[in-house]
């Protein structure tokens, strides 16, 4: 049996693959700014350290004994995180375990939709949401509206890397797994500092255009 991952394990993780980045001036996909970037598409291709991570989270969600009977992933990363999270709580339970993708309904929405008559596979069934980072837990508020929208019951969310304190009340749901709970300073756009002083945005990292759409004059680095 594998030892389990400690925080900072799966921190050292993300740093051997350049995953993490500091002294910079970015716009969250939450709407916030913050000088620090956890770029998980830096872990993605690497299939034997992601596995164990998703491995690792699945692990911790068989302990809570949910029977878990799909798990639920928002678009891009965090789809492949809940087939390989299904993948180990099929094997676990010897009983299949869904996996499926959920979309967001516009580029920049918390809305999601279930696409190609997935949501079938909802109702009725108890739920795990994979999410790759959680800042503001936004998107997942979303994922779980659309979960209970068809009559699916939301047994736990799991992450793996919690970088907003956001919690399990919060969110509500019964439980929230966190492989990484290492805060960074994040702020709204009223009170960033780095607006004030007028930091170039980085055009490259998070989700700058929002912004840039209402403020065309503000300076960018690539």
């Amino acid at each position: 049996m594998r030892v389990p991952l400690t925080e900072g394990d799966v921190i050292s993780m993300f740093e051997n693959h350049g995953a993490i980045q500091h002294d910079l001036h970015v716009r969250y996909k939450s709407g916030r700014f913050g000088s620090d970037y956890v770029d998980k598409k830096q872990v993605l291709p690497h299939t034997l350290d992601f596995v164990r991570l998703a491995e690792d989270l699945a692990a911790r969600l068989v302990l809570l004994d949910l029977d878990v009977t799909v798990v639920v992933g928002p678009e891009k990363g965090a789809v492949v995180l809940a087939h390989d999270v299904a993948r180990y709580l099929s094997l676990c339970s010897e009983t299949e375990v869904i996996g499926l993708p959920i979309a967001k309904e516009g580029k920049d929405s918390h809305e999601f939709v279930f696409e190609s008559g997935y949501e079938r596979f909802i109702t009725g069934q108890r739920v795990v949401i994979t999410e790759d980072l959680l800042t503001t837990g936004g998107s997942v508020r979303g994922v779980i509206s659309a979960i209970h929208a068809n009559g699916g019951t939301v047994m736990a969310v799991g992450d793996l890397w919690n970088r907003g304190g956001v919690t399990a009340e919060a969110l509500g749901v019964p439980h929230l797994v966190s492989l990484a709970n290492k805060l960074y300073p994040s702020y709204s756009e009223e009170e960033n500092p780095m607006l004030r002083a007028r930091v170039p945005l980085k055009l490259s990292l998070g989700h700058p255009q929002p912004y840039l759409d209402e403020h065309p004059d503000y300076p960018t680095v690539p």
